[in-house]
């Protein structure tokens, strides 16, 4: 399954990039996780199921592709993440595809998504998840007056 570009998930390491292409159906925005056991960072110990903090970031990349595919957000954009909630509801067998389905609204610069992750028509995760799309001119602002404290 083909991954998503990695400038629309900010990542330049291809085994860091956790999900497909992001396709638009019947109101949810579409993606697979696609993961390799390989890396490290999430396998670090031995398993059978998809370890939550993937399943974690694989939701905060779709959100983000997503932005940036279907709602025109340009590169030049930066995203402050508002807020994120997960409740988990079964393990992700490591065996089956996970497919990731989110619903959007949008209010001025401020965008909310409700996401469902299901495995075999299996709900694994719910997640609830906003952010704000500012310039990047105007966070390094804001990251420079944080500096002073």
């Amino acid at each position: 399954m083909k991954k998503v570009n990695g400038k629309f998930v900010h990542k330049c390491n291809q085994d860091n990039i956790l999900i497909s292409n992001v396709t638009y159906k019947d109101g949810y925005y579409i993606a697979y996780i696609v993961y390799s056991q390989n890396n490290q960072f999430f396998f670090e110990n031995e398993r059978n199921h998809l370890p939550g903090i993937l399943l974690i970031e694989a939701v905060r990349q779709k959100f983000l592709a997503t932005l940036h595919i279907y709602f025109d957000v340009g590169e030049d954009k930066a995203f402050l993440m508002d807020g994120f909630t997960v409740e988990f509801k079964s393990y992700a067998s490591l065996k089956r595809k996970v497919i990731i389905k989110t619903f959007f609204e949008k209010n001025k610069r401020t965008y909310a998504g409700k996401t469902e992750l299901f495995q075999d028509g299996r709900l694994i995760a719910k997640f609830s998840s906003s952010c704000t799309v500012l310039s990047k001119k105007a966070v390094m602002r804001m990251e420079k007056s944080i500096e002073k404290y």
